[in-house]
């Protein structure tokens, strides 16, 4: 018994040191990762899916653009990247009596922003569309998430209704993913 109360003493004298270099080293590994570093693409994709349904109507949204940066970073309110490009965006409802409707516009831009906001945040902006009152081009008009590598990001995106929600079936809430061309 005399060795057992021993050796009990001695991991209770151990046992803080011990668990404090497990807490310490787990500490280290459970702290943020350092934020990702963003560099635009000189050419970039973003593509993105939505889908919902809304009083029997089922709304699927497809999102497939390509864009060019010219290699110049415009400075605002953080970092700002001015873009040029587009692509289509496709918007398909389909009725409960089994018919529907698809609008798949091709949609370009001259000026689109990509913008970094604090550490690892993103706004991906199209002027042009925040300035219409329709939801469908405001949905895409501005479209935030975060960045995920050097050159990648990923956020949400509402693919909302073609005519001040005219459309019966309301907005399809999805993702979006920038990634090099």
């Amino acid at each position: 018994m005399g060795s057992g109360l021993g050796m009990g003493r001695g991991w209770r004298t151990l046992a803080p040191a011990w668990m404090a270099t497990i807490v310490a080293t787990a500490g280290c590994g459970s702290d943020p990762a350092e934020p990702e570093i963003f560099e635009l693409p000189a050419q970039y994709t973003v593509t993105g899916e939505a889908g919902g349904t809304n009083d029997g109507f089922t709304v699927s949204c497809t999102m497939d653009l390509v864009f060019e940066w010219d290699g110049l970073e415009r400075l605002e309110t953080g970092r700002v990247y001015v873009t040029s490009g587009g692509g289509e965006v496709e918007r398909t409802i389909e009725r409960p009596d089994g018919t529907g409707l698809v609008f798949t516009p091709f949609l370009l831009s001259e000026e689109n922003h990509v913008r970094l906001i604090g550490a690892d945040s993103i706004a991906l902006e199209t002027p042009v569309n925040l300035a219409t009152d329709i939801p469908f081009y405001e949905g895409i008009g501005r479209m935030t998430g975060r960045v995920t590598g050097p050159g990648t990001a990923e956020g949400t995106w509402t693919c909302g209704a073609l005519v001040l929600d005219e459309d019966g079936a309301g907005p399809a809430e999805g993702t979006w993913r920038l990634e090099p061309a």
